[in-house]
């Protein structure tokens, strides 16, 4: 399933093979691209040489789904050693200030992918204890309004 947090239109590839594959979606059409400007279930069937696939996928444009641990543990050992976001859209642009909770800055993200490692912007390592994290998602869509979605909560560091 894809969730996009954006309302462009996207396309999609019932995949190329031989050049014998016929295809057909659920609305009827026979042809290896589907453009999807609304959100529900879309099915393709390719068939080939007496073989056939199906395939399903739910589309939700403009759904951006995230999640966010609530604790981390840097101790280097492979297992929860970074704070980042788990997102089904990571085109969109995320951004989120760690604070202390005295409210001290102490590190800002700005790559989904990356996350925080549990040090400061001295690259030295933060106390175990409860960081407060702001969290701004613009959407990355280029003929839309942009979007931002606003998010608070904190976040546990163990050692």
């Amino acid at each position: 399933d894809l969730y996009l947090f954006t309302c462009e239109p996207i396309t999609l590839d019932a995949g190329k093979g031989t050049g014998s594959e016929n295809y057909e979606w659920e609305d009827g059409s026979q042809r290896r691209y589907r453009k999807v400007e609304e959100n529900g279930t879309y099915w393709v069937t390719v068939r080939n040489d007496g073989c056939m696939v199906t395939d399903t996928i739910i589309i939700n444009l403009c759904e951006l789904k995230f999640y966010i641990p609530d604790a981390f543990s840097p101790n280097e050992d492979g297992i929860n050693d970074i704070f980042k976001i788990i997102t089904t859209d990571e085109t969109a642009l995320y951004t989120i200030q760690v604070f202390s909770r005295s409210g001290l800055a102490v590190t800002q993200i700005i790559d989904a992918k990356t996350g925080w490692n549990g040090k400061d912007a001295n690259n030295e390592y933060c106390l175990p204890g409860i960081y407060v994290w702001h969290l701004q998602i613009t959407e990355k869509a280029e003929k839309s309004i942009k979007k931002n979605l606003f998010k608070t909560g904190h976040v546990a560091l163990i050692r």
